[in-house]
């Protein structure tokens, strides 16, 4: 669902399609049998602006079921029934792709002995560009493939970051329109929008507070102050300045109040 909205974000569209493979055993005789079953459907997403992330966490989650349980009916007899052919070397319905590792790395076994997932690089996208989540200790791990011929490794280390970004503001609000969710995280956004937009200015319109705010996010660990021999770097004078900010609000201090 995430993936899908920094999509939206980046193409500027509230209806996209991405491939997502399934593992074709809804029957039970093949539950155990062994051959490659898989087959790649397509996802239909639909982020809307004006709706909340938990509304469309829930689209999404309704949509995967209905594939699932459809993941017998294969994409030619989808192409067939729009009428659409596949042409050489690439997909008439998505160039994207997303997909789970089943299992993690440690329950690999051969005879009790723990084995080693060593993945084989391809040197080749399957499509523009592939995502695999996979589980590990520390909850979920992507790794991203891409057409060198459409994107540069700036491009994507971009995209991962706003991928970040993204998962990071849903967790935390759950219920803003997605309309509110920034597709930078905010580093990227001083850098590639703020301060670009700032460079035909003499001057930042900006208070004191929200420069230090922005440089704390550019160069946390960066000089802020030096007296008396002693330094403070921005991070750490944004932390005192919000620890103060708190024992005023604790004290009754309120929006507007003078405090000398």
């Amino acid at each position: 669902a995430v993936w899908g909205l920094l999509l939206a974000k980046l193409a500027g569209s509230e209806d996209l399609i991405l491939g997502t493979p399934v593992s074709g055993r809804l029957l039970p005789e093949v539950q155990n049998m062994l051959g490659a079953f898989i087959n790649t459907l397509p996802l239909r997403l639909r982020p809307r602006k004006d709706q909340t992330f938990v509304g469309y966490l829930a689209e999404v989650k309704t949509d995967v079921m209905d594939l699932i349980d459809h993941q017998d009916v294969y994409l030619e007899q989808i192409l067939s029934a729009l009428g659409s052919k596949r042409g050489v070397g690439e997909n008439a319905l998505y160039r994207v792709l997303f997909s789970m590792r089943p299992m993690q790395e440690d329950v690999f076994q051969l005879d009790g002995k723990p084995l080693s997932y060593l993945p084989a690089p391809s040197h080749a996208a399957k499509l523009d560009l592939d995502i695999e989540a996979y589980p590990c200790a520390e909850g979920y791990g992507f790794e991203l493939d891409y057409d060198t011929a459409l994107f540069d490794r700036s491009a994507i280390t971009l995209y991962a970051r706003s991928f970040q970004a993204l998962l990071q503001q849903v967790v935390e609000s759950p219920m803003k329109p997605l309309a509110e969710y920034d597709g930078f995280s905010l580093r990227d956004r001083l850098l590639l929008v703020e301060r670009p937009n700032h460079l035909r200015m003499p001057i930042l319109d900006l208070c004191l507070d929200q420069i230090i705010d922005q440089m704390a996010q550019l160069s946390p660990q960066s000089a802020a102050v030096r007296f008396g021999g002693e330094t403070i770097t921005y991070q750490q004078l944004i932390q005192r300045a919000e620890g103060f900010a708190a024992q005023l609000v604790k004290a009754g201090a309120q929006r507007g109040d003078s405090i000398g």
